[in-house]
């Protein structure tokens, strides 16, 4: 027939009771089925229930309905093996509490669950499910074979492969599908409660995946959890969860059990709504595996990704990979966490080997690895990305608690980096915290702080342990509004912190290095080794303190420029090497230019000098003393001046130049006034020193050199014979015009050669009453 429906407790059954083979329900050539509050049911008690077969052989049937009903192969008692269920089929409703079951309660085989020919699988508060009590659970698996359906439904509704008593194996969940969508508490499910192997959820084909309050998971006990793996080429959006809180794509172990891993690859990745992509393993010694996600963008809005064990993880950490991202946002108090109780945390890397993701961003959201016991060791943080954006009480965190070793947070690839009121730490309480690597090409920019205080870049002990490094390399660093750059242990040792860039600005910024170890151990150093300018103000401190007995940090700091604004409140801005017990650290300032350095009050520029930095003092400090140790040095070296070393230039009178408007008298004579050195000495008895050439003035007289003042004559040279005659020279006069002869040669005439002569250009006037007469 090509249809087939039941209807009011109508039943379809094959059954045995013994240890013998059950019959098969076969139902081909179908085009609907139809079954209303009724059953179709192969069974057994010890022995082998049959299958239940809808056109196996045949093409797909166009639709089969489920309304309050059930499709069961069941294995019933002890020793009996649970039938298979094979449904070839277009379309599939399941609704109002309808199921389809393979089960068996002993410890044998429990049968599979094979939907092919779909195209649209619609389950609405009803069951598909594959379960065992000890034995071994069924599969569930649809198109796996052929081309994907074009939806699958879960509204309110479950699909399930489980064992469900200890030493059950779970089945797996294979779907082929292109849209997958979950709502309303829908769960897909694979799960087991013993030391044995709980089953995969694969989901592969996908275009779309949507997990609205609703459930992925595989999970275990004391078992191994099986693994998620989803494929969308489009997306896949997790948003809400289930009334206990739980909700997205989980594999988890709840009592000492090792838990599966979870890979997502897809474009686009959405979180929401407290919902989570989580594998965790709690209450022992117990694994995880790791989460691994490929997206083009991921965005958490009040969502998380998680990996956590208790105390298990030390050889096989639970690590989150994000791989082949180009943005990542975190929003609303969104997190991204790897942490372990006693154990080893993972580690969180983002496009570890990739190109760098375009942006990152952290707005009122954290990314951690923690280590939240005694004895636990925390994991590193690894992001590789263009821009990275801390705002809004945003953390990225590595830290321990034990005197174990804390993990690394190394930030690369970076163009920019930005943390506003913001936080990126590495922290340990009695162990040794993890360094922080910042590499940022263009400028890292650090402003205001948290409500306790903390802002900015901090690797940090807290009781006794020791801090890590700090290491920035960038072109341009801003430290500002309480920011902080710091590496601090109290009563441990603190690591070095050292700055590479163009340029670096603290306006109201702090850069420090405080340790509490003891006076046999080397003090926190600080080096800032700068191409362009530093530049401080505002109450901004540079400091390498020393508590109780340790000695006092080392200050380097290498700058062309090195400029520092007036205080503008109670403490000044200050630099600071100081001990108590221990001795002062030294402070070493290289600076081509310095403004404000050494300046004092009566220059009326208030800079900064070295004296003790007192609270409240109101001034600019540079410290490096001990309470009752040995105070330490500061050596500020000045570049070289290049106007050091240069000889004075001689300043003579500027006189007129050559005036023609009185001549000499008979007896008088000419004066000479020089008005530069240009190629002449300063003065006639200086020797020549000019590159320039003379311009050849004429023939030399053989008889005398003579230097001539008003009214006087001084002869020096060799003497000669003969008496010295003179005559008034004629006046000079500027050319006014020349003559070219038959040779082309140039005369130079003081009148203008011109018909109309017009005389000197010169005006005429009067010396002494005597006319001045015109050059021929």
């Amino acid at each position: 027939t090509s249809q087939l429906n039941l209807a009011n407790a109508a039943e379809i059954l094959a059954s045995n009771v013994s240890a013998k083979q059950g019959g098969d329900i076969n139902l081909q050539g179908l085009e609907k089925l139809e079954v209303a509050r009724s059953l179709i049911s192969t069974s057994t008690q010890t022995g082998q229930a049959g299958s239940i077969n809808l056109n196996q052989a045949d093409s797909p049937a166009a639709s089969v309905s489920l309304n309050q009903s059930r499709i069961s192969a069941q294995a019933e008692g002890e020793g009996g093996n649970a039938g298979g269920i094979n449904l070839n089929t277009s379309q599939l409703n399941l609704a109002n509490a309808a199921e389809i079951l393979a089960s068996n309660v002993s410890a044998n085989q429990g049968g599979d669950i094979n939907l092919q020919g779909l195209e649209t699988l619609e389950v609405i508060e009803s069951l598909i499910s594959t379960s065992t009590q000890t034995g071994q659970a069924g599969s569930i698996s649809l198109n796996q074979q052929g081309n994907p359906a074009a939806s699958v439904t879960l509204n309110q509704s479950r699909i399930s492969a489980q064992a469900e008593r200890e030493g059950g194996n779970a089945g797996g969940i294979n779907f082929h599908t292109s849209q997958l969508s979950l709502a309303n508490a829908a769960e897909i499910v694979a799960s087991n409660v013993s030391a044995k192997q709980g089953g995969d959820i694969n989901l592969q084909g996908l275009e779309t995946l949507e997990v609205i309050e609703s459930l992925i998971s595989t999970s275990t006990q004391t078992g191994q959890a099986g693994n998620v793996t989803v494929g969308a080429s489009e997306s896949v959006n997790l948003s809400g969860t289930l009334t206990n809180g739980s909700g997205g794509i989980l594999a988890e172990a709840s009592n000492g059990g090792n838990a599966g891993g979870v890979e997502i690859n897809t474009q686009q990745l959405s979180i929401e709504e407290g919902t989570q992509v989580a594998v965790s393993s709690d209450n022992g010694d117990g694994i995880a595996g790791d989460v691994n996600i490929s997206a083009n963008g991921v965005n958490l809005n009040n969502g998380r990704i998680s990996a956590e064990t208790d105390g298990g993880g030390s050889t096989n950490p639970a690590n989150i990979s994000l791989n082949n991202v180009n943005s990542l946002d975190l929003t609303n108090n969104s997190s991204i966490s790897a942490s372990t109780q006693t154990g080893q945390a993972g580690s969180i890397n983002l496009n570890q080997q990739d190109n760098p993701a375009a942006s990152v961003s952290f707005n009122n959201s954290s990314i951690s690895a923690q280590a939240e016991g005694e004895g636990g060791n925390a994991g590193g943080i690894n992001l590789h990305t263009s821009q990275l954006s801390l705002e809004n009480a945003a953390q990225i965190l590595a830290s321990n608690i034990s005197a174990n070793q804390g993990g690394d947070i190394n930030l690369l690839g970076l163009e920019t980096l930005e943390v506003i009121e913001s936080l990126i730490s590495t922290s340990t309480q009695t162990g040794q915290a993890g360094n922080v690597t910042v590499g940022a090409s263009e400028s890292v920019n650090l402003s205001g702080t948290l409500n306790d205080g903390r802002g900015g870049i901090v690797a940090e002990a807290t009781d006794g342990g020791s801090a890590g490094n700090v290491e920035i390399t960038t072109g341009q660093i801003s430290i500002s509004n309480g920011a902080q750059v710091t590496v601090s242990s109290p009563s441990g040792q603190a690591g070095n912190l050292n700055i590479t860039a163009h340029t670096l600005s603290l306006d109201n910024g702090e850069i420090q290095a405080q340790t509490g170890g003891s006076s046999s151990q080397e003090g926190a150093n600080i080096t800032l080794k700068l191409t362009d300018t530093l530049f401080l103000a505002n109450e901004s401190l540079i400091s390498a303190e020393a508590i109780g007995g340790a000695n006092g940090g080392n200050i380097i700091i290498e700058t062309p420029f090195f400029i520092v604004l007036p205080p503008t409140g109670l403490n000044g801005s200050d630099i600071i090497a100081s001990a108590f017990a221990g001795n002062g650290g030294t402070i070493t300032i290289a600076a081509q230019g310095l403004l404000g350095v050494g300046s004092r009050r009566s220059s009326g520029v208030i800079g900064i000098e070295q004296r003790k930095a007192v609270a409240g003092n109101q001034t600019n400090d540079i410290d490096a003393s001990s309470e009752l140790g040995v105070s330490g040095e500061v050596d500020i070296q000045r570049g070289i001046d290049p106007t050091q070393g240069l000889n004075e230039i001689p300043i003579d009178t500027v006189a007129p130049q050559l005036d023609q408007t009185c001549s000499p008298t008979g007896s008088g004579r000419n004066e000479f006034t020089v008005t530069g050195r240009d190629g002449l000495p300063p003065s006639p008895t200086d020797m020549l020193s000019s590159q320039r050439p003379m311009a050849d003035l004429g023939t030399a007289v053989d008889s005398t050199q003579q230097m001539w003042a008003r009214g006087n004559t001084v002869t020096r040279g060799r003497e000669v014979s003969g008496q010295n005659s003179f005559s008034s020279p004629q006046p000079l006069v500027e050319a006014q015009g020349w003559i070219i002869d038959e040779q082309d040669n140039v005369t130079l005439t003081a009148q203008v050669s011109t018909a109309n002569n017009q005389g000197e250009w010169q005006p005429q006037a009067s010396c002494q009453g005597e006319g001045v007469t015109q050059a021929p």
